[in-house]
């Protein structure tokens, strides 16, 4: 019969014993003997949600913010007793009023060692396009932003939308809508699909690009990373995976809670609102221990074989 050698964690004693497969793994069942360090996990990591295009001068041509990058890897090797930093990308902002107007990327959340062995990242979500005075084209990024029409060298152009990024990790989302010369601001791509351009006739649909599922949290599957919606007519509801709600061009700025992208779902920004901000979940088998926090703090959930931690802030932890 095979034998291994194992320690005596049930007496507490620092004699070695020689034990039976058959022995251990009657322990691990009973929760006697804990599996020491998980070995391999899987990893959610989500970006923070670019800004919406805002302004209040011709308000109906600005962009959604393109959702935060998505990013799945299972089956991730981690070493016990490393420390792995967790940075968690904050939503882009709209700020500024009238002709000054500005709108930001969402930040780029990151897994990684300090030596970068491991390093996976889900880049932040390109923002909005907007056009007049505090003009700016649509942004690149985990999704790209809604296009806007916006003034170059004195003449109005259609906003063209912002792309995707796919290097050096592959594709994490889809790219913007392009505003169309109807003047209305097309959605900001999601995780799940491209942002929709804006259309003639009415209605105009510059709906955010839908979200992504994913169940490391809860067992569950929850919608990430929607793109937000643009200024189109009838307004735009908020977009699966937290996107903000576009509207119908009107002058109300700062922008109401409701065209904000969730926070800890990656969505972007509506029409003047904010990106949400990322997450990281990380989830492996009961059995292993959990983490030790060197800082910051997680939200805990256990269901059927599986325990998963998701941050919202920056932390660092190791693996015991």
């Amino acid at each position: 019969m095979a034998r291994s050698i194992g320690f005596d964690h049930v007496g507490g004693s620092a004699t070695s014993f020689v034990w039976d497969l058959t022995d251990v793994a009657e322990r691990v069942q009973d929760d006697q003997w804990v599996q020491v360090g998980p070995g391999a996990i899987d990893i959610l990591v989500v970006g923070g949600g670019g800004a919406g295009g805002g302004g209040v001068a011709y308000p109906s041509t600005q962009g959604g913010g393109g959702a935060g990058g998505f990013v799945v890897s299972s089956s991730v090797v981690v070493d016990v007793g490393i420390p792995y930093v967790i940075e968690i990308g904050a939503g882009g902002l709209s700020t500024g009023s009238g002709s000054s107007v500005n709108a930001t990327p969402g930040g780029n959340s990151v897994f990684k060692t300090s030596a970068e062995t491991t390093n996976i990242v889900a880049y932040g979500g390109g923002r909005g396009g907007q056009q007049r005075y505090s003009s700016q084209p649509a942004g690149d990024g985990g999704s790209g932003g809604g296009g806007g029409l916006y003034n170059t060298a004195s003449a109005y152009n259609d906003g063209s939308a912002g792309s995707a990024t796919t290097f050096p990790t592959g594709q994490q989302g889809f790219p913007g809508g392009t505003a169309g010369a109807n003047g209305r601001g097309a959605g900001g791509g999601g995780a799940g699909g491209a942002g929709q351009p804006t259309t003639l006739p009415y209605p105009q649909r510059g709906i955010g690009g839908s979200g992504a599922t994913n169940n490391f949290k809860t067992g569950s599957n929850i919608i990430y990373a929607g793109g937000g919606g643009g200024n189109a007519y009838p307004p735009i509801q908020r977009a699966p995976g937290g996107g903000g709600k576009g509207n119908n061009g009107s002058n109300v700025f700062p922008a109401t809670a409701d065209r904000f992208g969730v926070d800890g779902l990656g969505g972007g920004g509506g029409k003047g609102g904010h990106g949400g901000s990322g997450t990281i979940v990380l989830r492996y088998p009961n059995l292993s221990l959990d983490p030790t926090f060197i800082s910051g703090a997680a939200e805990k959930n256990t269901y059927s074989t599986f325990k998963s931690f998701t941050f919202t802030s920056n932390a660092v932890i190791q693996f015991t």
